[in-house]
């Protein structure tokens, strides 16, 4: 199968834990720790598949460090779910997540104009779980990539021989 109008360059330039810890300052201390090392040798690679030289360029190394932290973010908050070795031990874990929208205590209350600040696409849901990923998503909009209109063909690409 081919792909008519659509190249995709997957050979990205060398990232390095320096690069995270320089763009990702908040992480700075953790990445410096031994379980932050083996966090970043495990999140690299699936940051490296994603995030693409050929659509970011001169971005590539913030958004490789936005992925990275994205998901960074989300093992955090999953060690603060309940943890056991039964269903009845884990039953307690937060079946919901998501933005909120409003929130009051007494007089004080705060609203989000979520529109205006996240990308509001399906493929940009799971990434809106983290600031970072939200980051990310409102990065790939200023990219002039393109999604829309390729052809598919059940063969080589006539005339590529």
């Amino acid at each position: 199968m081919s792909i008519i109008g659509v190249t995709i360059d997957r050979d990205n330039p060398e990232y390095t834990i320096n690069d995270l810890k320089f763009w990702i300052r908040a992480y700075k201390k953790y990445y410096e720790t031994e379980e932050g090392i083996t966090a970043f040798e495990n999140l690299y690679p699936i940051a490296n598949e994603k995030i693409l030289y050929s659509v970011y360029g001169a971005d590539w190394k913030r958004a490789m460090s936005l992925c990275i932290a994205h998901y960074t973010f989300l093992l955090a908050q999953s060690e603060q779910a309940p943890a056991g070795t039964t269903l009845a031990e884990l039953a307690g874990a937060q079946t919901a997540n998501g933005v909120i929208d409003s929130a009051s205590v007494g007089s004080f209350s705060i609203n989000y104009a979520i529109d205006k600040t996240m990308v509001e696409k399906d493929e940009a849901k799971w990434w809106n779980l983290s600031p970072f990923g939200a980051e990310l998503m409102a990065l790939l909009e200023t990219k002039a990539y393109s999604g829309g209109i390729f052809v598919v063909t059940s063969g080589p690409v006539p005339g590529a021989d």
